[in-house]
C-alpha cells in the first residue's frame, strides 16, 4: 500500500521522487511549503509501462525554469551541470 504514486520513471517521475525523498531528508530545497510531510521511500511506488532501461539517444534541454527546479532538488547535480 502506497501512499503516493508517481506514473512514469523518466526524468519528471524520477525528479519528483527525489524531491520529495531531499524533503524528507530535512535538506533545504530553498522553496516554502506549508505543510510538515514526511514521506517514506517505502510510501512512494513509481509506476513505469517499459520494462527495460535503454538508452534512446535524447537530449535534455534545461530552460531557465528547470535549471531552478534542478538547483532547488539537488544543488550538486546543477553545479555538476552547469
Amino acid at each position: 500500500d502506497h501512499d503516493i504514486i508517481i506514473i512514469g520513471g523518466g526524468i519528471t517521475g524520477l525528479s519528483t521522487a527525489a524531491a520529495l525523498l531531499r524533503q524528507r531528508d530535512g535538506e533545504d530545497s530553498g522553496t516554502t511549503t506549508t505543510s510538515d510531510i514526511i514521506v517514506h521511500p517505502e510510501q512512494i511506488c513509481i509506476l513505469e509501462k517499459s520494462t527495460c532501461i535503454r538508452p534512446v539517444g535524447a537530449t535534455i534541454g534545461l530552460f531557465p525554469n528547470g535549471a531552478t527546479a534542478l538547483e532547488a532538488i539537488s544543488p550538486e547535480l546543477a553545479n555538476e551541470v552547469f
